[in-house]
C-alpha cells in the first residue's frame, strides 16, 4: 500500500473511532474519504498532528484547541457561518470568500489555461505549480483573490498569464488585526492558498503550501517581531523562524 493511502486510512480510523485526541491541525472537510493525501503528507513532514473534522460536526468542536485550521476545497454549509478569520487558518477554498471577509460579493475567482499553470512569486520570478493543464477536456484551475474585490492582504504569489499583467493573489497572507471586506477584523493570522488541485502539484506548489502553513504557525523570525515598544523590556524571539517560535 502506498504511503499516502496508509496515511488516509490511519486518519479515517481516528475520525470514525471518535477518539478525543489533542491535535495540532483541524482539517475541515465534507467527507473524510476525500481527504487529500498531499496535504496530510505536508503536515506529517512538519511533525503536525491532524484531526479530521466533518463539516456536519463543526459546531460541536472548539476550534480554539488547535494551532491551525485548514479548510479544504469543498462546499461547507455549516463552516461557512463560522468566523474562520478569528482562528489561525489556511484557507484552500473558493466558495466562501464573502462570508470570511476575503472578498466582496463577487467572491473568489479562478483561472485556467491550455498550458500548465504558473504563478509569479513576489520578488522571486515565475514558478510552474501544476504538472499538467487538463484532465480529459477539463482544464485544471487555481483560485485567486482579484485585486478589484479583495481584502488588504500581503501578496505571496500572483496569477501569471505569460505577460507582465496579473489579476490578483493566488497565495496571500494577513496578520491578526487585518481589516476584512465583511467589516470584521481578523483575530489571527490567515493564509489564502489557491493552488487547490493537489493531485497535480509540482514541488513549487508543495513548497508554497509549506510556506503558507509556516506563515500562520511561525510566531516570530527576529527579535524585532516581538518588540512591543513599551521601552521597559527587552523582547526576544525564541526558536526564531520555526513553528515552535514564541516571543518572551
Amino acid at each position: 500500500m502506498k504511503r499516502g493511502a496508509v496515511l488516509i486510512l490511519f486518519f479515517i480510523i481516528l475520525l470514525l473511532s471518535n477518539l478525543v485526541l489533542a491535535a495540532d491541525v483541524a482539517y475541515i472537510l465534507a467527507n473524510e474519504r476525500a481527504v487529500k493525501a498531499e496535504i496530510l503528507n505536508v503536515f506529517s513532514s512538519l511533525n503536525l498532528s491532524v484531526q479530521l473534522i466533518r463539516d456536519s460536526n463543526i459546531r460541536s468542536v472548539n476550534l480554539n484547541n488547535y494551532k491551525l485550521i485548514f479548510v479544504d476545497d469543498v462546499r461547507l454549509r455549516n463552516t461557512r457561518n463560522i468566523p474562520i478569520y478569528n482562528y489561525p487558518s489556511v484557507i484552500m477554498n473558493k466558495y466562501y470568500g464573502e462570508e470570511w471577509g476575503l472578498t466582496d460579493a463577487d467572491g473568489i475567482s479562478q483561472l485556467a489555461s491550455t498550458a500548465p499553470l504558473s504563478v509569479r512569486l513576489v520578488n522571486n520570478g515565475v514558478k510552474q505549480v501544476y504538472t499538467i493543464a487538463k484532465v480529459g477536456s477539463v482544464n485544471i484551475p487555481y483560485y485567486f483573490l482579484d485585486d478589484e474585490n479583495k481584502a488588504n492582504m500581503e501578496s505571496i504569489a500572483r496569477t501569471y498569464t505569460g505577460n507582465s499583467y496579473d489579476f490578483g493573489d493566488v497565495v496571500a497572507t494577513a496578520q491578526a488585526g487585518t481589516h476584512l471586506i465583511n467589516g470584521k477584523i481578523s483575530g489571527a493570522k490567515i493564509c489564502f492558498y489557491g493552488i487547490a488541485k493537489t493531485k497535480y502539484w509540482t514541488n513549487n506548489a508543495r513548497n508554497l503550501f509549506i510556506d503558507c502553513v509556516n506563515s500562520v504557525l511561525v510566531a516570530c523570525n527576529t527579535n524585532s517581531d516581538c518588540d512591543d515598544n513599551n521601552g521597559y523590556t527587552q523582547d526576544v524571539c525564541v526558536n526564531p523562524g520555526t513553528i515552535e517560535s514564541f516571543c518572551e
